[in-house]
């Protein structure tokens, strides 16, 4: 007998696509109706799982897809900055190691900063998504 939280978690996996061509690298985040982050993952190749451990509970979401500019080099490190240490400044990315003083976007804002996505988990196999961007 454990003690875990009584949430059951799902897992879920799926695509994404903007303009037909799958997203190479990118974010995926799920939020709950007050825009806090509830689950996410990397997307690679324009393909993206969160495994049940780890996984989102039942419900409706807004979804948050971010395909940061892989050509955007990130600025020199400030001083006294280690190079990749930018947590003094610019606002928080999902990607813990991400430089959010690098990042931009190349998906409009109506799919991360303003999204209007949403997906619908439920509580049972599989929750497989497809996110067609045009």
């Amino acid at each position: 007998m454990g003690c875990g939280s009584g949430t059951k978690r799902n897992a879920v996996s799926g695509t994404v696509k903007y303009k037909d061509k799958a997203i190479p690298a990118g974010i995926i985040t799920f939020l709950d109706d007050k825009g806090a982050a509830v689950g996410g993952a990397p997307i690679k190749d324009g393909a993206f799982e969160i495994p049940q451990a780890t996984g989102i509970p039942a419900g409706t979401y807004k979804v948050s897809i971010s395909y940061p500019d892989p050509k955007g080099a990130p600025p020199a490190p400030k001083e006294g900055e280690a190079p990749g240490d930018s947590s003094a400044s610019g606002p928080k990315s999902l990607d813990p190691g991400a430089d959010p003083r690098a990042v931009k976007e190349l998906l409009p804002a109506k799919y991360n900063r303003e999204t209007e996505l949403k997906a619908e988990i439920k509580d049972k196999d599989p929750n497989a998504l497809t996110f067609d961007l045009k």
